[in-house]
């Protein structure tokens, strides 16, 4: 399976190369990283996560997390599902556009 991985700093990257050890292709993007974790393929932009059908995050705040999907994974085919493992910081998913499942 295709997955996006946000996040590649001490707690992302050892979760994105678990993911690929397990046999999944894995795309990586950070901006302060250089060196991907092993078996991770970085990506230049934030938007090629957005090719896979499932990406994560683990970032460090609300508002980078918010910034990744609101904006770098904003172009997603559908379906697409984002697992956000990081901080929040009380942004609800309510006032993010774009499609929310049924309740």
């Amino acid at each position: 399976m295709l997955i996006g991985f946000a996040g590649l700093g001490r707690m992302g990257a050892p979760m994105a190369a678990h993911l690929a050890r397990a046999g999944h292709t894995v795309l990586g993007h950070d901006p302060g990283v250089r060196r991907a974790p092993d078996g991770v393929t970085l990506t230049g932009v934030a938007a090629e996560l957005a090719t896979a059908t499932v990406s994560l995050s683990m970032l460090p705040d609300g508002a980078t997390t918010r910034d990744l999907v609101v904006n770098g994974l904003g172009g997603a085919a559908s379906p697409h599902l984002h697992v956000v493992m990081g901080p929040s910081d009380r942004i609800s998913s309510a006032n993010w556009p774009g499609p929310r499942a049924p309740r």
